[in-house]
């Protein structure tokens, strides 16, 4: 009995110590800034375009807890709902505590049936919805962060360095 008393204890303190270092403290990243630094690895099959994509995104962190985004996956739609690209993160990328740094991202990336999409002029960011699946891991506690029509115009090029978008809200 005393053993089973010891042992409990010990559980919830791991416990307590895992619940103070919560996953929730990604709703407090903010994405600020981001560019494409390169675009490799072209290939062109079954009237799509691939690409890998390296982007640096500029990232701010106040809280104490290192976050690594483990998988990202993105759909683009149109405004008629018709998918017209995919990205794929290729590796995880990790957001150190307290820091406003660059966070390199490699993406894989495909444009489906670009020649279509440009021929018929119908390509508008404002109109533009994205479906967004991404699982980011602190510790050893895991979310998965689902974002669905969320308007690409809000990660537009045009961002204003001096607001910071939250794409975690």
């Amino acid at each position: 009995m005393k053993n089973f008393k010891k042992i409990l204890v010990l559980l919830c303190a791991a416990l307590l110590t895992l619940g103070s270092c919560s996953v929730n403290d990604y709703k407090q990243l903010q994405l600020k800034s981001y560019d494409i630094e390169s675009v490799t690895n072209f290939s062109y099959a079954k009237a799509s375009v691939s690409a890998e994509i390296l982007l640096n995104i500029g990232v701010a962190n106040p809280t104490r807890s290192q976050f690594v985004l483990q998988t990202l996956d993105v759909v683009v739609y149109k405004e008629d709902g018709t998918r017209f690209a995919t990205a794929t993160a290729l590796e995880p990328a990790v957001i150190l505590p307290q820091s406003d740094t660059l966070v390199p991202l490699r993406l894989d990336a495909s444009l489906l049936n670009p020649m279509v999409t440009m021929l018929s002029g119908d390509v508008n960011p404002e109109t533009m919805t994205a479906d967004i699946d991404a699982l980011v891991r602190t510790g050893a506690i895991s979310k998965r962060i689902k974002k669905e029509k969320y308007p690409i115009k809000n990660l537009s090029g045009k961002l204003d360095l001096s607001k910071s978008l939250n794409i975690f809200k």
